[in-house]
């Protein structure tokens, strides 16, 4: 996981808990506290799971509540740190068909070719009418970040659509399928 997540995620401890959430979550999690994540960088999948479950210990919230207040604090630095992101898209679903790609670039400037591969390796993509389908595979299980994320965007472009998860890690399957169905979509 490159430390684009890890970076924002401290951000939403700090909204929530201040400097000192911070530090209690670095320290439950068992990770330096001066550590700095660098956004392209990768960084251990089992050093993101004891910052989440650190995090929901500190705020007292479950894993699901965690990544839906975790979406507004990442969607709305995006708008602000990658303003063009959204300008190339007129709505969600050019936003979540460009995903994957944004996603990727962020492995470009990981040197090992074995952690730039566990990275790009992540997110496929179907292109259907009125869809989307998402294919999902990490150790992170994050599918809920995926869904807040998605929601977040159905949000900021004032479109409707449910997701549907026929396929989940998290229920034993060896991926996660999420088919985003658009109810109303801003014309493109």
């Amino acid at each position: 996981m490159v430390g684009l997540i890890q970076k924002m995620w401290l951000d939403f401890v700090e909204e929530r808990a201040g400097r000192e959430g911070v530090a209690e979550v670095m320290r439950r999690a068992g990770i330096p506290p001066d550590r700095v994540y660098r956004i392209g960088e990768p960084y251990s999948d089992s050093e993101w799971q004891r910052l989440l479950h650190a995090t929901c210990d500190v705020l007292h919230c479950t894993q699901d509540e965690a990544l839906e207040a975790y979406a507004g604090v990442f969607g709305r630095d995006a708008l602000s740190r990658y303003p063009k992101w959204f300008e190339m898209s007129a709505n969600s679903r050019e936003f979540l068909e460009r995903q994957v790609t944004i996603h990727n670039v962020f492995a470009s400037g990981v040197r090992d070719p074995e952690a730039r591969k566990a990275v790009v390796d992540k997110f496929r993509i179907e292109k259907r009418a009125g869809e989307i389908v998402t294919h999902y595979r990490s150790p992170n299980r994050l599918c809920g970040l995926y869904k807040s994320l998605a929601r977040w965007m159905f949000e900021h472009y004032g479109d409707e659509a449910t997701i549907e998860e026929p396929k989940c890690m998290l229920r034993g399957d060896d991926e996660c399928e999420l088919h985003v169905v658009w109810t109303k979509l801003r014309a493109a």
